[in-house]
């Protein structure tokens, strides 16, 4: 496999590559163009200039809003890539529209689809009627009809809105509202998808509270525009893309903290962001760790060179260039020692590793690593990553914010670790350590509506300490406290289960909630319970029914509905808890709610 990336004025920029590559079939062959010109006609004429110099041969590419060549960023220049693969076979397909993002999906696969398709290439038009596409259905498209196979790439990029800037095409032809896509099909072929995000939640952590698809009205009951004048003074209406995007919301999805900068605002006071967003989904502000960047951007190059990789293609989000500047050089260090690398800045980035969920990115790097050899065979570009990087100046600019995103880690961290701690206090029991009767109201009423969406069942267990009172008045409340305590420390030992949680109700009173528990199983717990309360060995010589401090309970089993209220489940364990007692304490009494 062979890489040839070149900067492209004319038809005599192409004399260098035209005889390797048309030695090669079709077939064997990659052409890649990143077109920094707003106007399509000269677009036009570039890929007219490409299928005369080599007809037949596949050919992507995109708009954009810069571009990449070996490590250099670019702006309004035409660079070309020539993959000129040994085994490999390239297929190319245009999609002339976006309007049913799905049938689309399946037009890409029924042409890319076969038995060794390895990795596929997607450029997608990033504007539609002058209004951000978010395409993050295409990925999933995709995944549904070719599994688990690589998706990379991104949205085209231009000017904004200006709709005729932004448009994809391939060796037949041009679209302005479509997808560009190739496949990539060989046993040898090898494939690697990464990124670096470098985003980090500052602030405290908020709640969606009404949103409509994309449309976000209120976060914490809050108007979005008052939330980001109150904690940013960034007045929405006014203020320019670029400067909005310094300050993203971020959202997790699949395991991963994704930017979810402002798309536009609305002549009704809502906001619409590029991610759809939920009620009562949580997320917080974000901004672009510096530190975090260097480190990424050095643990992607070494995971290149680990890789081996004899090409790298690089799709990098527009707004992280317009927010790092000329600072953008830290990005291009995951470059440095690459042995061919090109790539462009997008509206939106594709990244689908091997095996793991879709992801539609903003403020994003991704890269595609290439390699035809086996990872053991000895690589001719090793060496190149070892290379002493050159000396780069870094800006007033860029040391000002690694000193103030420390400030901002480091107040936001302190402040978590305090509110963390205050809430801790709020919910739970000083004396025992279990939760108190706040948290068990708020975790009783959660649980219930959970479960009232589904058909499972949970169990509540209330249960109190036989004759405590007298235990009190004799050993006195020293030893009361103490034995309060050993009751804490039994019902934190027997719940294992990450959902099961336990409550100092009040006094000696305890409770305990089961979640997806039935009655067999609640009633085996709460004997459990009643054992290791009495296998303490807490002498109670004033106990009419044991040597030993022992329990009484109440166990309900639960399948709530819609009409299921929290005071009617707890009166009627509470009931169950008394006809325990009745029957003679140091005993459970079980039952199924009404």
């Amino acid at each position: 496999m062979k890489i040839y990336n070149l900067l492209y004025s004319d038809p005599s920029d192409l004399i260098p590559v035209k005889e390797k590559v048309l030695k090669l079939p079709p077939e064997n062959v990659l052409i890649q163009v990143f077109m920094g010109t707003p106007e399509s006609s000269i677009a036009e004429k570039v890929l007219e200039e490409l299928k005369s110099a080599f007809p037949g041969y596949p050919v992507i590419g995109t708009s954009t809003s810069g571009e990449i060549l070996n490590g250099t960023v670019l702006n309004h220049t035409t660079v070309i890539s020539f993959s000129l693969f040994d085994s490999t076979i390239v297929r190319s397909v245009l999609i002339g529209q976006n309007d049913d993002i799905a049938s689309a999906g399946g037009e890409i696969a029924g042409v890319l689809r076969n038995s060794e398709l390895k990795s596929v290439i997607v450029f997608a038009c990033g504007m539609k009627d002058n209004v951000y596409v978010d395409q993050s259905s295409i990925l999933t498209s995709l995944e549904s009809e070719l599994g688990s196979v690589p998706v990379s790439g991104g949205l085209s990029g231009g000017i904004f809105k200006k709709q005729e800037s932004f448009f994809v095409f391939t060796e037949k032809g041009f679209s302005f509202g479509g997808f560009a896509a190739a496949g990539l099909s060989g046993k040898e072929l090898r494939v690697l998808c990464d990124y670096n995000v470098s985003w980090i939640p500052i602030g405290k952590q908020m709640m969606i509270t009404k949103s409509e698809n994309k449309r976000v009205f209120s976060i914490d009951d809050k108007n979005v525009k008052d939330l980001y004048q109150h904690y940013l003074g960034i007045d929405l209406s006014g203020a320019s893309s670029t400067f909005m995007d310094n300050f993203p919301l971020m959202i997790r999805r699949h395991s991963r903290y994704i930017p979810n900068p402002v798309s536009r605002v609305l002549d009704d006071g809502s906001v619409e962001f590029i991610h759809q967003m939920h009620p009562g989904e949580a997320v917080q502000f974000s901004i672009c760790d510096v530190h975090l960047l260097e480190y990424g951007a050095v643990s992607l190059k070494n995971t290149l060179k680990e890789f081996k990789s004899e090409a790298v293609f690089v799709f990098s989000c527009e707004s992280r260039k317009s927010i790092l500047g000329d600072d953008i050089y830290i990005d291009m260090k995951t470059l440095n020692g690459s042995p061919a690398s090109i790539g462009f800045f997008t509206y939106g980035e594709f990244l689908k590793p091997p095996g793991e969920p879709p992801q539609f990115f903003q403020q994003t790097m991704t890269v595609l690593a290439l390699s035809e050899k086996s990872k053991d065979a000895p690589s001719e570009y090793s060496d190149l990553y070892d290379l002493i990087e050159p000396e780069v100046q870094e800006s007033d600019r860029f040391k000002l914010q690694k000193v103030l995103i420390r400030l901002v880690k480091c107040i936001t961290g302190e402040l978590e670790e305090r509110n963390q701690q205050l809430d801790k206090m709020a919910n739970s029991d000083t004396l025992t350590g279990l939760g108190n009767r706040r948290n068990f109201d708020m975790i009783l009423n959660h649980v219930i509506k959970t479960y009232s969406r589904s058909n499972d069942c949970f169990s509540l267990i209330i249960f109190d300490v036989d004759y405590f009172k007298l235990f009190n008045d004799h050993y006195g409340h020293v030893e009361g406290d103490d034995a309060l305590r050993g009751i804490g420390a039994v019902m934190k030992n027997m719940l294992k289960r990450s959902g099961d949680k336990a409550f100092r109700y009040g006094g000696e009173e305890f409770a305990c909630i089961l979640v997806s528990t039935d009655s067999e199983g609640a009633a085996l717990m709460a004997e459990k319970i009643r054992k290791s309360i009495t296998g303490l060995g807490i002498p109670h010589q004033r106990s009419d029914v044991s040597d030993f401090l022992s329990v009484s309970l109440g166990v309900l089993t639960v399948h709530p509905d819609k009409n299921t209220e929290e005071d009617s489940i707890i009166k009627q364990c509470d009931q169950l808890l008394y006809k325990a007692k009745e029957q003679g304490r140091n005993r459970f009494v079980s039952g199924c709610a009404e």
